[in-house]
């Protein structure tokens, strides 16, 4: 299958994939014809993701299984200008840079108690190299966003997930490069000395749990190399 890309945007409750287009491939009039009529199965598309009618299976790059408990969530559409701002004050990023810096972004309860965070995965030049991107955690400071940590070698998706039963949230990356062999692994949230929390780096992550039986979201869902051949992005230029 590594023909095969999703090229659309996938939106709403897993269902009957009808509205879809496909890069052309070796064998892409069979496989219409075969799936065009019935709802979707899971199956694998190289670099990109789908969902099969059966219960949110996700599909993500690399051939790497989600499994169904697991849900998948796109990442913010609009622009939300308070965490642009935070983002490029937070990370003095220099203003030569922001136009080549991609953003995704979607609000989240790390915590637990119902209050809203940022996480912010940023790709480009500035934040990206062959291990990944740099996601961003932000907090309320009161009156807008501010950076609470950085984050570097992440791969969408990111898993948010209760692996300690307490509500607050764990992360499930997918960590390659370097001559290791891939894997997933967990980056739990460690209190510190003044009781704020950070999540352990990826490096220094453990291996995750099976994915098979895992409950919990997968964010920044969103088919990034779809977004980058239509230009179907946000910058911070």
């Amino acid at each position: 299958m590594d023909d095969w890309r999703f090229c659309g945007m996938l939106r709403g409750s897993a269902g009957r994939f009808s509205k879809l287009g496909f890069e052309t491939g070796g064998i892409h009039e069979s496989y219409r014809k075969n799936h065009s009529s019935s709802g979707w199965p899971g199956f694998f598309i190289r670099r990109s993701f789908c969902i099969s009618s059966d219960g949110m299976h996700y599909v993500a790059a690399e051939n790497r299984f989600l499994g169904p408990e697991i849900s998948c969530e796109l990442s913010e559409e609009a622009g939300d200008t308070a965490v642009k701002t935070a983002l490029i004050e937070g990370l003095e990023i220099p203003q030569k840079e922001l136009s080549g810096t991609r953003w995704y972004y979607d609000y989240v309860d790390l915590s637990g108690t119902g209050e809203r965070d940022v996480l912010a995965l940023l790709s480009g030049p500035w934040f990206s190299g062959t291990g990944g991107d740099t996601l961003v955690w932000l907090v309320s400071d009161g009156n807008g966003w501010k950076v609470h940590q950085t984050l570097t070698l992440v791969r969408s998706p990111v898993i948010a997930a209760d692996l300690s039963g307490n509500g607050r949230k764990s992360l499930i990356v997918y960590r390659a490069g370097g001559g290791t062999r891939g894997m997933w692994v967990e980056l739990d949230q460690v209190q510190q000395e003044n009781d704020e929390y950070l999540f352990t780096t990826v490096n220094d992550g453990v291996k995750a749990p099976d994915l098979g039986t895992l409950k919990g979201t997968a964010l920044f869902a969103d088919d990034m190399i779809l977004d980058q051949m239509t230009g179907s992005y946000k910058t911070l230029g």
